[in-house]
Parts: structure tokens; C-alpha cells; sequence
């Protein structure tokens, strides 16, 4: 009786020991969790400003593409030759 009284006690000892090791761990995981999210806000933060660089390149472009299209034929074909 006393042998599996000692065996239950180092079983709980271990068992302790695992808790702690386990309580641990999840600290690190959701240090890591934090981390991960973090960053995943800070990317999806960039790339919403890329976009809106883009979406103001585009603009631009629209804008320039106008200009040009309303530039007379005979102005395109002059500028065309001139650089023959």
C-alpha cells in the first residue's frame, strides 16, 4: 500500500511539473499568437497604402492619357517624324 501510496505522489509531482511546463509553453504560444496578429495588422496596413499610391498612379495616368488623346493627329505625326 505504501509503494503505489509513493508511486501516486511521484505521479503527482510529475504531473506538476508537466502543468508548469505546459502553462509555459502556452505563454509562448500566445506571445507568438500576439506577434503574428501584430504583424498581420501592419501588413494589411501597408498594403492599403500601396493601393491608394496606386489608385493616385492611375489617376495620374487617366489624366495624362486624356491630354494626349486630345492632342491633334497632325501634332503626333510631327513629333513622330522629329525624332527620325
Amino acid at each position: 500500500m505504501v509503494d503505489i501510496m509513493e508511486r501516486v505522489a511521484a505521479l503527482e509531482e510529475k504531473l506538476a511539473a508537466l502543468d508548469g511546463r505546459v502553462a509555459s509553453l502556452e505563454g509562448k504560444f500566445d506571445f507568438i499568437s500576439r506577434q503574428l496578429r501584430d504583424l498581420h495588422l501592419f501588413v494589411h496596413g501597408k498594403f492599403g497604402e500601396i493601393d491608394r499610391r496606386f489608385e493616385q498612379i492611375d489617376r495620374r495616368f487617366d489624366r495624362l492619357e486624356a491630354k494626349v488623346d486630345a492632342m491633334p493627329r497632325a501634332i503626333i505625326e510631327a513629333l513622330r517624324n522629329s525624332r527620325d
